[in-house]
């Protein structure tokens, strides 16, 4: 029996428009491998500017139900987990969702769906060939056990979907492919990518306090470094209790959990350990330009740990610290932005900073997010073409201020203190910088860097890559041949 949820959405959308563009470009992993460069992502128009606009037929589907396999499904780790909406609400994400369904049905005569069914579940499902689904959602960590075995369609050849328009994630489209085909993505449809995104967070009130240099005019002027950050951390270092032991009743730079800060650095800093080649065959960054690896950990580690700049916490211990005022910055999801807001701090928002000020973008990694893939038993991919580029559409700043990415971008602002022309034009880099971890094989090697190697301040690095190589390079080989072989 179906988990059903029915929602006839259409679009209420609020957006901040940027007035800062930044392409995409991958720049310091110079390994053999020539790296493909990301184009621009979706960035919002300013009002009065909304040219573009979908090639949408004119057709009604006669009352279908358009159902979807949600993983993500109440999930916690979202502001919003969920595809539908029952009725119109205060809520603008809510309300958003629930317009632009309604908008679909209007349209199209078409009703969306989104059932709770799990990764394996799906697999189930899509192993007796069952055509329910015409569209599904699996985390990155999960959705390669639907790729391997052939439940998903490569978006490229489904004619209805204009995946250059804007409202499609751009980043995505390169850093997921898989050679030329692209069987999972994301677009504005949803806001999972955005709410799994790393950001860094500030206390407004410890940068007035201290006399710190203000960190949007750093972001403004091309400053806004890792080193910048450590050199404002060590002053806001203090023993407030004047014990001389430093402790979580104390002041630091940073309070952060080591993985949740050190993979959103290195990415920040142009060194992820898997990237994407020019061929759209994911490699080992860290094996292939091992020495600029080597050299940002090492910088990172040396930075960090000393000066009693950085506190090792808990993910909700960070939070607490910092909206105690005893960390000047925190990096976390964007998701805690809206946690942040019922909280007595005034902060503010900026990317995750660069390693040096000549790196061209900024980058921002969203580990684990929910993407969307098109199963392979689809009734009609042509009708899931039109519905998902109109979800995707009547989700964008590109059809309406009070669509759902606006309306994200106002819920993560809305607090008094972070809804600042600034934090709305960091909000826009960071939207237009999304980079994902292509997981095509296990995690457990990547997990070891930041657990045991980050997460024990252990410079060991160059010794345990090297123990490595072969054999993890083999794997990726053996994997990514078999999926092109398929």
């Amino acid at each position: 029996m179906k988990i059903k949820k029915i929602i006839c959405l259409a679009l209420l959308f609020v957006m901040i428009a940027s007035t800062m563009l930044f392409a995409q470009s991958c720049s310091s992993c110079k390994g053999p491998k020539e790296e493909t460069t990301l184009p621009v992502g979706t960035t919002a128009p300013s009002t009065g500017t909304n040219k573009l606009e979908p090639n949408l037929p004119d057709v009604k589907y006669e009352e279908y139900e358009f159902t979807i396999a949600n993983s993500a499904y109440g999930a916690s780790k979202y502001t919003y987990s969920y595809i539908t909406a029952e009725e119109d609400s205060a809520d603008p994400i809510i309300s958003a969702t629930f317009k632009r369904n309604q908008k679909i049905l209007d349209q199209f005569d078409v009703t969306i769906i989104e059932e709770n069914i799990d990764t394996d579940q799906f697999l189930t499902v899509q192993g007796s060939q069952d055509d329910t689904y015409d569209l599904a959602t699996a985390d990155l960590s999960s959705v390669m056990k639907i790729v391997t075995k052939g439940y998903s369609l490569d978006f490229n050849t489904v004619e209805t979907i204009d995946l250059d328009m804007p409202w499609w994630d751009q980043n995505a489209r390169v850093k997921l492919a898989l050679g030329d085909k692209l069987y999972y993505t994301f677009s504005d449809a949803t806001i999972y990518a955005l709410d799994n995104t790393r950001a860094t967070y500030f206390n407004k009130d410890l940068i007035s306090e201290l006399g710190l240099e203000d960190p949007f005019t750093l972001l403004s002027e091309n400053k806004w470094t890792v080193e910048k950050m450590v050199t404002m951390g060590k002053d806001a270092v203090s023993d407030l209790n004047g014990d001389t032991v430093f402790d979580k009743n104390d002041r630091y730079g940073i309070a952060n959990q080591a993985t949740m800060l050190y993979e959103a650095l290195l990415t920040g800093c142009d060194a992820e350990i898997i990237k994407q080649g020019s061929d759209g065959i994911p490699y080992f960054c860290c094996f292939d330009d091992k020495d600029y690896f080597v050299e940002v950990y090492t910088y990172l580690l040396d930075s960090f740990n000393k000066d009693n700049v950085y506190f090792l916490t808990g993910n909700e211990a960070s939070k607490t610290m910092f909206i105690e005022g005893k960390s000047l910055f925190f990096v976390n999801t964007l998701n805690y932005a809206a946690k942040l807001r019922g909280e007595d701090v005034s902060f503010g928002i900026l990317p995750i900073p660069k390693y040096k000020a000549e790196q061209e973008n900024y980058y921002h990694v969203s580990p684990n997010p929910h993407a969307m893939l098109i199963p392979n038993t689809a009734s009609d991919t042509g009708r899931t073409g039109v519905i998902l580029e109109a979800l995707s559409y009547y989700s964008s700043s590109y059809y309406s201020d009070e669509a759902l990415i606006p309306a994200y971008f106002q819920i993560t602002l809305k607090d008094k203190s972070a809804k600042d022309e600034q934090s709305a034009e960091s909000l826009q880099i960071i939207h237009d910088s999304v980079s994902y971890v292509n997981k095509i094989i296990g995690t457990e090697f990547t997990s070891k860097i930041f657990v045991d190697y980050f997460g024990e301040n252990n410079k060991g690095i160059a010794s345990y890559l090297a123990q490595q190589e072969l054999s993890q390079k083999l794997i990726l080989q053996t994997t990514v041949d078999n999926l092109l072989d398929r």
